[in-house]
């Protein structure tokens, strides 16, 4: 690799102003771009309420922190590899919350709470929970093995919360002003608007390139699919909370019966690849908020576990459509480019390929195909993504010299 250094001349004495040189560097589009990226990742993410740890000590808490930040680091991760899985979870969680709020409609007048589309995210994010620890202190008649079969706290989505109100397990839905959950809400409104600013500056940016026939980076275009992704998984998830670490905890009016904590198991969310048992955990987008997306089945509407699916799809189309535009770009060798070309096609092509696996084989009540589904194409896919990312930043060595030509965009504040 050839390093180029820029030769500018000094401006005149008194020069009251200096305009930047219409030039752009390396570093200037490697790093304009990962602040997108990581933008788009960072702050679209919608965790579900972590696993409860009682930290009591300084190494505990210091620990307990740690957990934290890796579970928010790994999601990330997870972001960056597969932005369009998270845009179907975003769909489901969408299509679950307005589900729910007309479920809960009933109660709503009866038990005068407020509950809107965000109590029923909140809901099925495991921030309400139902506690028993009172019963057991003020009655000598709680059944044999409450704390090992039944537990003294529940945490119930809010197809299980409403279950357990029509039941009468307690005697009303939570009384939590909007106000309040807002105020639970630990979403950095600074971050999203830096996140909006940077997509739109990158969109300029690539929008005069285009017009003045200057050439746009791999890693550009690809930002740019990134981006979008986000946009529309942001604008899906806008009134999810967001970093919602301790549940709003409800007290129970009396314990359920056996038949009621079965029927309430029987609405537990289910995983997307049902490789383990859903529960309550760090693993929040692994499972679909909504039990009616359990798959397959033939009493409830497919809509609901349809959802996930269409999400991922058209994030997937959307992820994979915008790399083809670097259809013709530089690539180091021509070995590369094709690699590229079949990179583009296989990230649209396996998720769909995926999808339509899943419904037909619904639809014709097959055995569920996902496990294998899951063992064969996730490492597949997994190279793939990671082939386009390291692609995009190598290609940065080998662009056309038009491709440093800085267009009045670049004046325009932003990070990078």
């Amino acid at each position: 690799m050839l390093p180029f250094q820029p030769n500018c001349s000094h401006p005149p004495e008194h020069s009251n102003f200096v305009s930047s040189p219409n030039i752009r560097g390396t570093l200037d589009i490697l790093w304009g771009c990962l602040s997108i990226v990581f933008l788009c990742t960072w702050s679209v993410l919608r965790l579900n309420v972590p696993i409860q740890i009682t930290s009591q000590t300084t190494p505990q808490q210091f620990l307990a922190k740690c957990f934290m930040i890796w579970r928010k680091f790994k999601w990330t991760i997870a972001a960056l590899l597969a932005p369009e899985v998270i845009l179907g979870f975003a769909l489901s969680s969408f299509t679950s919350a307005r589900h729910n709020l007309r479920q809960m409609a009933e109660f709503v007048n009866e038990d005068s709470v407020p509950w809107t589309v965000r109590h029923s995210y909140c809901a099925n994010m495991g921030g309400f929970a139902i506690t028993f620890d009172h019963l057991l202190e003020i009655s000598e008649q709680a059944p044999e093995k409450m704390t090992l079969e039944k537990g003294n706290v529940w945490h119930l989505n809010a197809d299980q919360l409403s279950y357990a109100r029509k039941a009468g397990i307690i005697n009303r839905l939570p009384d939590v002003s909007t106000s309040a959950l807002r105020d639970k809400d630990k979403g950095d409104s600074l971050v999203v608007i830096l996140a909006l600013l940077q997509i739109l500056w990158l969109a300029l940016q690539l929008l005069f390139r285009e017009l003045n026939g200057l050439t746009s980076t791999q890693l550009e275009l690809v930002t740019l699919s990134y981006a979008a992704c986000g946009i529309v998984t942001y604008a899906l998830n806008f009134k999810m909370p967001r970093d919602i670490n301790v549940p709003i905890y409800l007290r129970a009016a009396r314990y359920g019966t056996s038949e009621e904590i079965s029927a309430i198991s029987q609405l537990h969310p289910e995983g997307v690849f049902n490789l383990v048992e859903a529960r309550a955990s760090s693993f929040s987008f692994l499972w679909l908020s909504d039990p009616r997306i359990r798959f397959p089945s033939a009493t409830i509407s497919r809509k609901s576990w349809l959802s996930f699916y269409v999400g991922s799809t058209f994030g997937a189309i959307l992820l994979g459509g915008l790399h083809t535009l670097a259809w013709n770009s530089t690539f180091p060798t021509n070995i590369e480019q094709y690699l590229w070309h079949m990179a583009s096609l296989l990230t649209v092509a396996i998720p769909v390929s995926v999808v339509i696996t899943v419904v037909l084989t619904a639809y014709f009540n097959i055995t569920d195909p996902r496990v294998p589904l899951f063992i064969f194409f996730l490492p597949t896919y997994i190279l793939v993504r990671l082939f386009c990312i390291v692609e995009a930043i190598r290609s940065l060595g080998f662009q056309p010299p038009s491709a440093f030509i800085s267009t009045w965009a670049t004046g325009i504040p932003h990070l990078g």
